[in-house]
């Protein structure tokens, strides 16, 4: 089964959901990561496509989140959360706008240390 077919089968499997999240890479570089509305299939193709066309290889990986529940709460309310997960161990995603532009995945969040301890008795995010 190639990548349009996998594609349309977790669509087809997830109906009931409204976004998901394509990560496509190669090994030792950095993933290239696209929200999607579920109803956009011909979009993730098309990113996928044009993810070859600009690196000059087929991905070697290609990883679906979907996104199966929304909660919407205040940004006091997510730091708080944030600021008491102990090592970064985030088991969430979240979008700070209502058109998913600028979201992260729980990997995302927890590689690159958006909570860290400082110096000092506080922390940092």
């Amino acid at each position: 089964m190639n990548a349009k077919q996998q594609i349309k089968q977790i669509i087809n499997d997830h109906s009931d959901c409204e976004r998901l999240f394509i990560s496509i890479g190669h090994p030792k570089v950095k993933a290239v990561v696209k929200s999607f509305k579920l109803s956009n299939s011909n979009q993730m193709i098309k990113f996928i496509e044009t993810y070859r066309k600009k690196s000059g290889k087929a991905a070697k990986w290609i990883k679906i989140d979907i996104v199966t529940s929304v909660e919407d709460i205040p940004f006091e309310d997510l730091k708080e959360n944030l600021v008491h997960t102990t090592r970064n161990h985030v088991e969430y995603g979240f979008a700070l706008d209502s058109n998913w532009h600028l979201a992260f995945l729980p990997e995302e969040i927890n590689s690159n240390a958006f909570i860290r301890p400082t110096n000092e008795k506080g922390i940092f995010i």
